[in-house]
């Protein structure tokens, strides 16, 4: 039998096997069959759905970020927001920040770097995976991946042409799947770490005021007891027949003469008011300002 002849034999078997396989379509080799028939159009496919992921991705990424923007620069703030930029970019700026300011990040995520680098970590990983024998390389951009969608270009579009390459796509397609669902769940993984460090935050913020403001209860407390008593004093003292309705109103502020700047004492000044009940003066009201020292003892 000539080369011919037995070229012809298998491409007429060829498709009656296929046949047999959609006999069968949870069948794995059915799976198979079709993806190495519609390598292309799988391709295609992989290419829409890793567009999506990536600006999934970005907006993960630049809500993380975001928490240590000053340690940015600006060549790393134009990869992070450029429209051509993709996963494996924004990986690469992680990365810098990590190494060049480890302690400022630390900081930054005091409670689930830990976490973070795990994920962002793994994420790599899936990344390089996930994209072999696709012929599409981790720091491929946007403007390639819509060629490769609409076919624009057909080098590019329909790259998976030899009979090894489709063997190749089509026997990681399943592992493929898999890796892209992982993504999905880290990119939501990273999304919670993200809020669960804002809770912490928010939460250590909001005690160290209410720490503050229980620091700050004693002094007041014994500010009204100042006060208290200096009113008992002027109630006591201020009997003068020739005022009508006394009142005092305290005025705070920081007196300091040559005399007094290095003497450590506090000084104020003190409004007392009264209505004159002098024969032709009822109703007018008048003020005498004192000013008052507590030294300290």
């Amino acid at each position: 039998m000539s080369a011919f002849e037995i070229v012809g034999l298998v491409l007429a078997v060829v498709p009656l096997v296929l046949k047999g396989f959609q006999a069968y379509p949870d069948s794995k080799l059915n799976q198979y069959s079709k993806s190495f028939i519609g390598a292309k159009l799988e391709r295609r496919e992989f290419a829409r759905k890793l567009d999506l992921m990536n600006s999934e991705l970005r907006f993960a990424m630049l809500d993380i970020l975001t928490r240590i923007n000053v340690l940015l620069t600006a060549e790393q703030r134009e990869v992070l927001t450029a429209y051509n930029s993709m996963g494996a970019q924004f990986f690469d700026v992680w990365s810098e920040i990590w190494k060049r300011n480890p302690d400022e990040t630390r900081s930054a995520f005091s409670h689930t770097i830990e976490h973070v680098r795990d994920v962002i970590e793994n994420m790599v990983e899936i990344l390089n995976e996930m994209l072999k024998h696709t012929k599409i390389s981790p720091n491929t951009g946007r403007e390639m991946l819509r060629e490769i969608i609409a076919c624009h270009n057909k080098d590019k579009a329909f790259a998976i042409t030899s009979f090894s390459s489709r063997f190749m796509f089509m026997k990681s397609d399943s592992k493929r799947r898999k890796l892209i669902k992982r993504m999905g769940e880290n990119i939501e993984w990273l999304k919670r770490l993200n809020e669960g460090q804002t809770k912490v935050t928010n939460f250590i913020t909001a005690g160290k005021a209410v720490g503050s403001q229980e620091s700050h209860g004693p002094f007041l407390h014994r500010v009204r007891g100042y006060c208290d008593t200096l009113y008992h004093a002027l109630s006591n003292i201020w009997q003068c027949s020739c005022h009508i309705s006394p009142s005092a109103m305290l005025r705070l502020e920081k007196r300091e003469t040559p005399e007094t700047k290095e003497i450590n004492n506090l000084r104020f000044s003190l409004f007392l008011t009264y209505e004159r009940s002098a024969e032709g003066l009822e109703g007018l009201w008048t003020f005498q300002e004192t000013e008052v020292s507590v030294d300290q003892r």
